[in-house]
């Protein structure tokens, strides 16, 4: 198996949470400009940045999290250099209404944490500008750090922008169909980027500036990947010729067929097609586009599915998870997932038992798509185990 994400790992109130070297990384970037001798790189300062912002990126993530929870699925976090991720999948697509819930909940742990902080900070008499935070002791630093953080930036975070929280409920809000809305909330999201990005960089925020920019850029991705035109039958050829070069190993193949499923209006194919992506970026080791594709392209793909790129981020907990998904959802896309799950621990040996304890070690079709997996992985014993079982339904 390829080597697990890396950082920290360690779960909290039962979510599993990844804390990447990148967040420490960053931290230190900023504290070559915080420090009060004005050169160098300050430890103290840095010690009392990360010491508030991984805080206070958890808690908002934690917001996404129970939040997610609610609603039947099985949220992990990442902390990483630009910022927190948290990834979910519930049993049922979820509504308009609860998307917003879940995108809502994240800022709101945050102004809550945020106001817990404000108060001890006025208790304190504590200043709470930009200077304090750059020069201040390091008591006062990290309150006015934590209001700023929680406050400000979390404010920032609801301005109808994508991706932030604020462009996702945009995006729930707006009329019309999926990609519809998508696109309206692309435009949004470009004319709200490039003005707050000018706005920044004039006051100095250079970083800030470049942050939005950024995200300026993307939706300006959305904008063509939604935009292209073609007839259905242009869209199929060209889905089978990604297919069949991706096949052929062709490492072109793979971004087309992440653009295809952005112009694809069939919610099955774009699924399936999402699912090819994610499962191939997972397989060759490039987990961190795996996850980027999963949570950020269109397309409600199989709760499994985000289980096996757990697997291959180095979830211990995600060969559970799979299992738990078969065993209540039995389908060829989890019996896939399965068995890649268990491949790439070298346990594929577990499948055939793990299949024939429950209702989907009966259906022909998910022990053959088992069986097909088990072969591309080399597991030609596995995959023979599994055939016969197949001939005896």
């Amino acid at each position: 198996m390829n080597q697990p994400g890396r950082g920290i790992r360690f779960p909290l109130f039962g979510f599993p949470t990844r804390v990447d070297w990148s967040f420490f990384f960053i931290a230190l970037l900023f504290s070559l400009r915080g420090g009060s001798s004005g050169s160098g790189i300050d430890l103290e300062y840095a010690l009392v940045w990360m010491g508030i912002l991984l805080p206070s990126i958890l808690i908002h993530e934690l917001g996404h999290a129970f939040a997610a929870r609610r609603l039947g699925a099985r949220p992990s976090i990442v902390v990483h250099g630009m910022g927190g991720l948290t990834s979910y999948a519930p049993p049922q697509p979820p509504t308009r209404g609860q998307s917003i819930g879940v995108s809502f909940a994240g800022p709101a742990a945050g102004f809550v944490f945020g106001a817990i902080i404000l108060a001890i900070a006025l208790t304190q008499d504590i200043d709470l500008s930009l200077s304090t935070v750059s020069f201040g002791e390091p008591f006062d630093r990290a309150l006015a750090l934590g209001v700023w953080i929680n406050l400000a930036w979390g404010g920032l975070n609801l301005l109808p922008i994508l991706p932030l929280d604020g462009g996702h409920i945009l995006q729930e809000l707006l009329p019309g169909d999926r990609v519809a809305r998508q696109r309206l909330a692309a435009i949004v999201s470009l004319v709200v980027a490039s003005t707050a990005a000018v706005l920044f960089w004039v006051n100095g925020w250079v970083f800030a500036a470049l942050l939005i920019g950024y995200f300026g850029l993307q939706s300006i991705a959305v904008l063509n990947a939604t935009g292209r035109s073609g007839n259905a039958e242009t869209l199929r050829s060209q889905i089978q010729d990604a297919v069949q070069r991706l096949q052929q190993g062709d490492p072109t193949a793979l971004p087309e067929l992440e653009r295809l499923v952005h112009r694809t209006a069939d919610p099955q194919l774009q699924a399936h097609l999402k699912t090819i992506v994610v499962e191939v970026y997972a397989g060759s080791g490039n987990r961190a586009e795996a996850r980027r594709v999963l949570n950020e392209a269109p397309g409600n793909v199989h709760p499994a599915v985000y289980a096996l790129v757990s697997a291959y981020e180095g979830d211990p907990t995600a060969l559970d998870q799979v299992r738990e998904i078969f065993a209540r959802q039995p389908a060829p896309e989890s019996a896939r997932c399965l068995m890649l799950a268990y491949g790439a621990y070298n346990r594929g040996h577990e499948v055939p038992a793990i299949m024939a304890s429950s209702a989907g070690g009966h259906d022909p079709l998910i022990l053959a798509e088992a069986e097909h997996s088990a072969r591309g992985r080399g597991l030609s014993g596995v995959a023979d185990q599994l055939a016969a079982m197949r001939k005896g339904t």
